[in-house]
């Protein structure tokens, strides 16, 4: 993910940015905190989780930005 993404996520108006990433890949996870992100459990999702944990031995978990809303340029 690139603060690109991101920026352009906020340009149009999206209040959150959600993403996927395996629990165990504390790499990723770490540049995305750094990026703004938070691991943001949504409950409804956790059969899935777990479902997927039970056939492939990882989990992903979902993290979460707020965006700032800006204005667009074409404004």
């Amino acid at each position: 993910m690139s603060q690109a993404v991101i920026e352009r996520a906020s340009k149009e108006g999206a209040p959150t940015l959600d993403l996927l990433v395996y629990e165990d890949n504390v790499r990723a996870i770490r540049l995305y905190r750094k990026l703004g992100f938070e691991i943001h459990p949504i409950a409804e999702l956790d059969p899935q989780s777990e479902s997927e944990r039970a056939s492939t031995a990882r989990r992903r978990v979902i993290m979460r930005k707020r965006l700032p809303i800006r204005a667009s340029d074409d404004d």
